[in-house]
């Protein structure tokens, strides 16, 4: 996925936070590579830590793909995806041509076509460049 950072901001653990928009919409998370500075334009794959308990910060919900920051003072960033694949302990949400893996517990959605995570972690895990051929 392409994203511009918009800003950074060390954090007290040693954590960079980076706010950043893309064409799902805008948010925050923790970058995991190079630093990066306000105005680039990075090719990032999106991660998660921890597991998310379905019906709590994974729940169904209307057909929708976006990224945006709750609109409460949770700090939690809202990804809202189609539905890719589910598994015992995993659910694979789909952006365009990005999948986000989900560690899971409590059970599955059922038939549901979309999703919505709701988590404080989610990361930026910067891609390589590739040299032009």
């Amino acid at each position: 996925m392409k994203v511009t950072v918009i800003a950074t901001e060390e954090t007290g653990d040693g954590n960079l936070r980076v706010s950043f928009r893309c064409a799902y919409g805008h948010g925050h998370g923790y970058w995991v590579g190079e630093e990066p500075h306000p105005g680039e334009v990075h090719e990032v794959e999106l991660a998660i830590d921890g597991e998310h308990e379905w019906g709590e910060r994974l729940n169904p919900c209307e057909p929708m793909v976006r990224i945006m920051p709750a609109d409460d003072d949770s700090g939690e960033i809202i990804v809202r995806a189609m539905l890719e694949d589910v598994e015992e302990c995993f659910a694979v949400l789909r952006m365009g041509n990005t999948l986000l893996v989900v560690p899971t517990t409590g059970g599955g959605p059922g038939f549901e076509a979309f999703a919505e995570l709701r988590t404080e972690r989610l990361q930026l895990l910067a891609m390589p460049e590739m040299p032009e051929v």
